[in-house]
């Protein structure tokens, strides 16, 4: 057949006549498809969903509590506060090292042992997740790094070690840093900056461990958006709680000193005893105003405290997923079909291949 004769007649046509060889290699494929079918392992994937705040302020709530807070003497600030951490960062936060670290190292409990919670790294150095791709790609691509292995110092596979919080450089073997990054493939976690939905999705050979990294992803990700936003407002609510109790002792102080200069120089008229009631009195209206100040800004603070503490509401919980995520049968199809493909594409182009050789 030359190309420039085909219809698509003539190619079905074509085809049905050789139909024999196309079932024979998609026969092949169907197999090979079986055979990854029931040879990979199972997954399971579990989600979360949690509902936050949308990242604006309503400028009319706050603007309405100043205006109430202004009748108590509290000096509340209408101006709308900067965002906290953006939802868009979520995903940057969940992929990097330290929040990795930390959930690796974090307890879980697996189907072979509810009753006892371990690591999610030792579990996979008891039960390395190899699929038969890996296989394939290990004895063939990986070949010439298999032989150099041999002539190198095999790695010991360690456990990770966290760094202390103010070491920012972390420093891993190779097989810990591939460690890592085959776990993160595992995690996702997807926002909606519009309606304030955060799904959390996470992958796992063991369908109890997919459904506890979940909890625990949501636990560290409310915590470091709540911590990121509030931080300075809550640095601000104790150094004023520190100097309000300090002004509240030397106002109480100076309250009592001035009741004991009154009880004692009661029938007493003099220049310098009223020199010295003056002096006193004045030192207590300082720190009773002084006192006064703090206890208002300490309760704005509080408000405000409040007010910019981040809400997350779990909308979806974690369902320990009961069928598996993967394999998919579907695989088997597509790899069938994949044969299919391939066959009917080589002998539409044989006779044009053997003529580009031939010529």
């Amino acid at each position: 057949m030359v190309m420039e004769e085909f219809n698509l007649i003539e190619i079905l046509n074509f085809l049905w006549r050789r139909k024999g060889l196309i079932l024979k290699v998609s026969a092949v494929f169907l197999f090979i498809g079986l055979i990854l079918y029931f040879t990979t392992p199972k997954e399971y994937e579990a989600t979360l969903t949690l509902l936050s705040e949308i990242e604006d302020n309503d400028f009319g709530v706050i603007s309405g509590l100043g205006s109430l807070s202004g009748l108590a003497g509290i000096d509340l600030p209408v101006n709308k506060s900067p965002n906290g951490l953006p939802s868009t960062l979520y995903p940057d936060v969940l992929s990097s090292l330290p929040f990795l670290i930390e959930v690796y190292q974090d307890s879980v409990s697996f189907e072979i042992d509810t009753k006892n919670r371990r690591s999610i790294e030792s579990y996979f150095l008891e039960h390395p997740f190899i699929k038969p791709v890996d296989y394939i790609k290990k004895y063939t691509l990986g070949l010439p790094g298999l032989i150099l292995a041999i002539f190198k110092d095999q790695e010991e596979k360690v456990i990770v070690s966290l760094p202390p919080s103010n070491n920012p450089k972390i420093d891993l073997t190779s097989y810990q840093s591939k460690a890592l990054n085959d776990f993160k493939k595992r995690l996702s976690i997807n926002t909606n900056k519009t309606n304030g939905l955060i799904t959390i999705s996470v992958t796992m050979p063991d369908r109890q461990a997919s459904a506890d990294i979940a909890l625990i992803i949501k636990d560290k990700i409310t915590e470091i958006s709540t911590n990121y936003k509030i931080q300075k407002l809550r640095s601000d609510l104790d150094f004023i709680n520190s100097r309000y109790k300090e002004a509240k002792q030397k106002y109480s102080y100076w309250q009592r000193r001035a009741a004991e200069y009154r009880d004692g120089n009661k029938n007493i008229y003099s220049a310098i005893g009223n020199i010295d009631r003056n002096n006193i009195q004045d030192e207590y209206s300082l720190a009773y105003s002084l006192y006064q100040s703090l206890a208002k800004q300490y309760e704005q603070k509080g408000i405000e405290l409040k007010q910019e503490t981040p809400v997350f509401t779990v909308l979806q919980p974690v369902i320990v997923p009961l069928d598996p995520s993967s394999p998919n049968i579907l695989i088997v199809f597509a790899v069938t079909l994949l044969g299919f493909f391939l066959t009917s594409v080589f002998l539409i182009f044989q006779p044009t291949i053997k003529k580009i050789i031939s010529d």
